[in-house]
């Protein structure tokens, strides 16, 4: 998939959120939106995803307009929220079921993801009981197996760096999402911790109060110059100065 980010604007209040951002993302990458509370990533995400409407620009997936009403480019994606929403009485079987169903997937297909993915999570124990019973890693992993076996052409994560997830969930999220990747899947993720970044993803895009403050590579950002080169974590915390 091929997404543009045209001159995206969200405004609440007097706080604009998310000021004038133009981006560009191509199939098979992993995007990283690094930025400090506040500076607008996970508003970017929501109009990435269709959740809420911008005030101005569009978002465009492969040259078509995403709207919250657009049914059909929303199946080409899944998002799952820094903490997820989900209907705490289901299993993660359950919750996997009824996401199948919504997104009308290929139920032998997506259930043998399924069943591998919760392998690798160590969720198979916990497949039958009730989400509010797991822990806070435990459900986000159940709910992020589900959100994967979709397969779908974009994966739109909120700070997955900062679920609850044990160290194992975390290398086995890198490893799925490179993955993905591989297959052509579009990735993007937030995070406000620079060294989630370098190594993992493609393309980092820098938020400051609304605004882009860089959109490239980790070597591009951290080039050297006169003074010698930059870590990625001494970019960050200068901005945050």
């Amino acid at each position: 998939m091929n997404i543009e980010i045209s001159g995206v604007s969200k405004t609440y209040g007097k706080l604009k959120a998310v000021d004038d951002i133009s981006l560009s993302i191509g199939p098979g990458q992993i995007i990283a939106v690094l930025g400090i509370n506040g500076a607008g990533k996970s508003t970017l995400l929501k109009l990435l995803s269709g959740l809420i409407p911008p005030d101005k620009g569009d978002v465009l997936f492969d040259g078509e307009k995403l709207t919250r009403g657009n049914v059909r480019l929303k199946k080409r994606l899944t998002v799952l929220p820094d903490y997820p929403a989900a209907f705490f009485d289901m299993s993660p079987i359950r919750h996997a079921a009824m996401l199948f169903k919504l997104y009308e997937a290929d139920t032998s297909s997506a259930e043998e993801k399924l069943t591998a993915l919760f392998k690798d999570f160590n969720i198979l124990p916990c497949a039958n009981a009730p989400l509010a019973k797991l822990s806070r890693g435990q459900m986000y992993k159940a709910l992020l197996s589900a959100a994967i076996s979709l397969d779908v052409d974009l994966w739109v994560f909120d700070e997955p760096f900062a679920s609850g997830m044990d160290p194992s969930g975390l290398t086995n999220f890198r490893k799925h999402v490179k993955a993905g990747a591989l297959r052509g899947r579009t990735i993007v993720y937030t995070t406000q911790i620079p060294e989630v970044v370098e190594g993992f993803c493609d393309k980092i895009c820098i938020l400051d109060r609304g605004k882009v403050i860089a959109y490239d590579t980790v070597d591009s950002i951290t080039k050297s110059n006169s003074e010698g080169k930059k870590s990625l974590y001494d970019f960050f915390a200068e901005i945050k100065e």
